[in-house]
């Protein structure tokens, strides 16, 4: 029985630990994401293990998601609006190589300033809604700018810093949270397993002697 007992307490802990583990490390796609700080990092994984799905992993990796999918908006339309075109223009030529759900509002803004809708204006609706949200602070930005004769490019590229800022300090925050709940199993499985393990031959002594 003490044999018994005794192999449960080496092998439980660690089947503990494993399955721990595995249901709270983070996604290898979140960690390459931090140093690419785009979406093609989810992409390239998400074509390696096709059972990774970036976009329905949570609200936290939503989140993610969508930080990094603005971000390369951002340095986008900065690389348009740098290579002289207008802000129509720009947000049409990129409107291709946008996340699914941005490529629709801006196609969609587009349209309707082909129908004499200020582009302004359409944007400010866009941002409005939930899907686009993320963008408001840009769109606000470039209001301003056009207000000031500010050159539009540098306040796309400055949005898509600082969404890459938010993207690194969500993930450090995510990261230090998951540290300190991976102090659970090792807390209260893998410490008293090894206490038990070690007061295990002074048990079987008492045993024999009693």
């Amino acid at each position: 029985m003490n044999q018994i007992l005794f192999g449960l307490g080496i092998i439980t802990p660690f089947l503990v630990v494993i399955k721990y583990y595995q249901s709270k490390k983070m996604k290898l796609s979140k960690r390459i994401s931090v140093h690419l700080g785009v979406k093609e990092a989810a992409n390239s994984i998400k074509k390696l293990n096709p059972r990774i799905n970036f976009k329905q992993t949570g609200k936290k990796t939503e989140k993610l998601f969508d930080l990094a999918a603005s971000a390369e908006f951002g340095d986008l339309l900065a690389v348009a609006l740098i290579s002289g075109q207008n802000p129509r223009a720009s947000l049409e030529s990129i409107s291709d190589y946008l996340d699914e759900k941005f490529k629709l509002e801006i196609r969609n803004v587009i349209r309707e300033n082909a129908f004499g809708k200020p582009l302004m204006h359409s944007l400010r609706e866009m941002s409005e809604k939930p899907q686009t949200v993320i963008l408001k602070p840009l769109i606000r930005q470039m209001e301003n700018a056009i207000e000031r004769g500010t050159p539009l490019a540098e306040v796309s590229r400055i949005f898509a810093e600082d969404q890459r800022v938010k993207f690194r300090n969500q993930l450090m925050k995510e990261a230090a949270s998951k540290e300190i709940a991976m102090l659970i199993p090792v807390v209260f499985v893998v410490l008293p397993s090894v206490l038990a393990v070690a007061l295990y031959p002074a048990l079987t002594v008492l045993q024999k002697l009693g």
